[in-house]
């Protein structure tokens, strides 16, 4: 019998990564287990990853590391004079072998009739891939054992590689969305000169897409110079992402089983029909029972529209995905688990959260109450509001209404919303700096002259955050979105009579209070000092990502064409202006700063003004009492 174990524990790379680099990731499946791999095979080395997209394990592989091994090289070396002898076959022989037996299924190429057999372990950082068959008549056993990959090869084979196909995909639909305009642009001409179309009159060539795909590939790409050491992420690949790694899972469910775990990748190290063991067959309902291996992704059961607060839900999701990720990363082999989320069936106490989707019960998945101070510790960090004790068999969480300050009532615009720069470009908020001079108004009821005003900071920046906006449409067809409480100037009088206004008429309202037939000032052709009067002929409420609320030296700023106020949660800009005095007053002196989340100041701001001020200045939000 030929068995030999290969070892790679700590070992370098075999300075193979260009060729590495030139294989692609491929889905594979090993023992009933989903990942994705690459592998190159030479003459007497390999290299191979695999992926789980949880963990990249490598192993790196040649005849001089197996021979370095002090007492395995003796045993290796007897094994392989042996295998020699009696097959009669060089060293290269039983490289030749392992490469045409391994290399099928690692690159995803397994097909049926293949008598190769494959198992898989998973311990701990490690992983064991072992291999059957046979060498001319002789039982052929081999085993991988990978470690994880170092940083720099996840980044050189995974992350560098995929960010730069991201760029390449986005310059390709950029191209195809700039030929469509050139034929639009191309057949509008040819209808308004009166001429009648036909394809020989068209400048532009027949669009076929494998044609388009090929030149793409063999004619653009190479002059595109995308480079995978380049850092470019830009605003459209930041929104992307965020769609992608932020997008809510639909399912729904009663209750979450007794043995489930959080999870929040697609990729699962389970097999592909996994058999529940005794307990959790029956601790779990039939129906509510794992049927893939991503069935569980679902943490929190998303409560009816009845009864359900969706972003307070939302939030405590955010919180439960980071916590899994800390858990994982702290204890390998660990999962978070969650014994209890969303509740209707009436058995905690009478102002309980869970009837809200804002609390959860945690342990860890192998109940080790050892672990349980350190998790409550990491269920702090990872930001839910209260964490304690509720019984010596799990931790209970909670997070804050999403009507609290932070996540709903502070001045905020929806990332995608624009403003103009000193240079005359525009530039999505979300990608506004602090040091950015952007379009502003010099009177503090926005009817003096327009001005470029300094950013200096953001009172509120969360780009994760789904909040509703009210959606506010002018006559001449600007349109700004605000939350509920942010304030906006706005002018009573007849529009058409004075398409500027006197200064001093202007006054500010909360966004949930503008309403049709009021007029906003609005800022339309170049070169024009101050902004236009129009008046509002729509408004409705429009859920939207991101909250940006940013700080300029004026108190004022442009958002999508139309004069609104940094502040919000207090009815007078004037008021909010002159509170803010020392915060900007500090910036003079240290310079923009860039923050990220719910500006402590404005916090502070809140809490002091409720002591002093009356309720009638605050937008109702802003009074509510402060969540448990």
């Amino acid at each position: 019998v030929v068995a030999l174990v290969l070892c790679c524990g700590g070992m370098e790379s075999s300075g193979h990564d260009a060729a590495m680099s030139a294989l692609s990731w491929v889905p594979v499946n090993i023992g009933g287990s989903k990942l994705l791999g690459k592998a190159w095979f030479g003459d007497t080395e390999y290299r191979v990853l695999l992926s789980d997209l949880n963990n990249v394990w490598e192993e790196d592989m040649s005849t001089e590391s197996i021979q370095s091994r002090a007492q395995a090289r003796i045993l290796l070396s007897l094994i392989l004079q042996d295998l020699n002898k009696r097959l009669r076959a060089p060293v290269q022989a039983f490289f030749a072998r392992l490469r045409s037996v391994a290399l099928p299924c690692l690159s995803g190429q397994l097909h049926n009739q293949s008598t190769a057999q494959f198992s898989l372990e998973h311990h701990g950082k490690h992983l064991t891939v072992r291999l059957k068959s046979e060498l001319a008549g002789v039982p052929f056993h081999w085993e991988f054992r990978f470690t994880h990959a170092p940083v720099a090869v996840v980044s050189t084979q995974l992350v560098r590689p995929l960010l730069a196909v991201t760029r390449v995909l986005q310059r390709q639909v950029g191209e195809l969305a700039a030929l469509l305009v050139r034929k639009d642009a191309e057949i509008l001409d040819y209808k308004e000169n009166g001429a009648v179309l036909s394809r020989g009159r068209l400048q532009t060539e027949p669009f076929q897409e494998e044609t388009y795909r090929e030149n793409f590939i063999t004619r653009t790409l190479p002059q595109m110079n995308i480079l995978q050491d380049s850092l470019e992420f830009d605003s459209e690949l930041q929104e992307l992402y965020l769609a992608v790694s932020t997008m809510r899972n639909t399912s729904k469910r009663k209750r979450l089983g007794e043995h489930s775990s959080a999870s929040v990748d697609s990729f699962s190290f389970v097999p592909e029909n996994p058999v529940p063991d005794q307990d959790q067959a029956g601790s779990v309902p039939s129906d509510m029972r794992p049927t893939s291996p991503v069935s569980d992704q679902s943490d929190v059961r998303q409560p009816s529209e009845e009864t359900q607060d969706t972003d307070s839900e939302q939030r405590c999701k955010d919180k439960l995905n980071s916590l899994a990720i800390s858990v994982m990363n702290l204890w390998p082999g660990v999962r978070l688990r969650v014994t209890e989320g969303w509740d209707e069936d009436g058995h905690h106490s009478e102002e309980s959260l869970h009837y809200e989707g804002r609390a959860v019960d945690i342990t860890t998945s192998d109940r080790d109450r050892n672990k349980y101070a350190m998790l409550a510790r990491l269920a702090v960090e990872a930001g839910f509001d209260w964490v304690y004790y509720e019984s010596k068999g799990h931790i209970h969480c909670s997070v804050k209404s999403e009507h609290s300050l932070a996540a709903k009532t502070g001045g905020c615009f929806p990332g995608r919303a624009w403003v103009t720069l000193e240079n005359g470009c525009r530039k999505p908020i979300r990608d506004l700096q602090a040091g950015n001079r952007i379009l502003a108004s010099t009177e503090r009821d926005s009817s003096g002259n327009l001005i470029y005003s300094e950013v200096l900071t953001f009172l509120d920046r969360d780009p994760m955050t789904q909040k509703h906006f009210y959606v506010i449409s002018t006559q001449n067809g600007a349109t700004v979105s605000l939350t509920a409480a942010h304030l906006l100037f706005v002018w009573e009088g007849n529009c058409t009579g004075a398409s500027q206004p006197a200064e001093g008429t202007m006054r500010t309202i909360f966004a949930s209070d503008a309403h049709p037939g009021q007029c906003v000032l609005t800022i339309g052709d170049k070169g024009l000092p101050k902004g236009r009067l129009s008046r509002i002929i729509k408004k409705r409420v429009w859920e939207d990502r991101g909250a940006y609320a940013p700080l300029t030296a004026h108190g004022t700023l442009v958002v999508n064409g139309v004069m609104t106020s940094c502040y919000a949660a207090v009815e007078t800009h004037q008021l909010a202006h002159w509170a803010f005095g020392p915060l900007r007053m500090l910036y003079s002196w240290t310079g923009p700063k860039q923050l990220q989340g719910l500006h402590w100041y404005a916090h502070t701001l809140q809490w002091v003004g409720k002591l002093l001020l009356a309720s009638e200045l605050f937008h109702p939000w802003a009074l509510e009492n402060t969540e448990r």
